[in-house]
C-alpha cells in the first residue's frame, strides 16, 4: 500500500514542516498569518502550473476541482494583500511518479487544514469568507476527498510499479515547502504591502 509507505517514508519531513509553518500556536497574530499565507501563495503559484502540465485527469485526479491557488488568491484579496513572486526552489517532478508523490503532500495538507481552520476561526475570527478559505478547501467533504485521492494514488501505484519515484516526489515536495517557508526573501516584498 503506497499510502502507508509514503506516511512512513516522509514522517521526518512532515514533522519538520509542521514546526516551520506553525499556525497552531497560541500567539498567532494577523501579521503572522498574512506572512504565512503569502508563503503558501508563493509555493502554490509555482507548483500548480507545473502539476497542471501533466494530464492528471486521465488518472481520475481533477486538477481544477482540487486547485488551491484560486482559494489563496481569494484569501489574499480578502486580506488586501498583493500576490508575491513565485518560488524558485520547486521539487523537480521529473516524472509522473514524482508528481503523484507531490500530490500526496498537497492532498494530505487538506486534513491538517481542518484543524488550522478551527484555530484561525478561534484566534483571528477568519473563515472561508474573510481570508481562510485555503485551509478549508473541501469543507465537510474533506474526508471524502482524501479517500478518493487514496483510491486514485493506490490505483496509480499498482499500475506504475515504481514506489520509490512516488516517495522521492513526496520527500522533495516536503523539502521544497520547508525551504520556501524558511526563506527570508519574502520579507522585503511583504513589508512593502503593509
Amino acid at each position: 500500500m503506497i499510502l502507508q509507505k509514503l506516511k512512513q517514508a516522509t514522517k521526518a519531513q512532515h514533522d519538520r514542516l509542521e514546526k516551520v509553518v506553525n499556525l497552531l500556536n497560541d500567539t498567532l497574530s494577523m501579521q503572522d498569518y498574512k506572512h504565512v499565507l503569502l508563503k503558501f501563495y508563493r509555493f502554490y503559484s509555482s507548483i500548480e502550473p507545473k502539476l497542471h502540465s501533466y494530464d492528471l485527469d486521465k488518472f481520475g485526479y481533477k486538477t481544477t476541482e482540487r486547485s488551491r491557488l484560486r482559494l489563496l488568491e481569494k484569501d489574499l484579496k480578502n486580506l488586501n494583500l498583493k500576490p508575491v513572486p513565485s518560488w524558485e526552489g520547486l521539487p523537480l517532478l521529473e516524472n509522473i511518479g514524482e508528481v503523484f508523490g507531490c500530490l500526496y503532500v498537497i492532498e494530505g495538507s487538506s486534513l491538517g487544514g481542518q484543524v488550522i481552520s478551527r484555530h484561525l476561526k478561534e484566534k483571528l475570527q477568519l473563515d472561508i469568507n474573510n481570508g481562510a478559505s485555503f485551509f478549508n478547501i473541501y469543507g465537510s467533504e474533506t474526508g471524502k476527498m482524501w479517500k478518493e485521492f487514496g483510491i486514485i494514488i493506490e490505483e496509480f501505484a499498482k499500475s506504475y510499479q515504481n514506489d520509490q519515484q512516488i516517495i522521492e516526489g513526496a520527500i522533495e515536495t516536503f523539502q521544497g515547502f520547508e525551504e520556501c517557508f524558511k526563506s527570508t526573501a519574502l520579507s522585503f516584498s511583504y513589508e512593502n504591502q503593509q
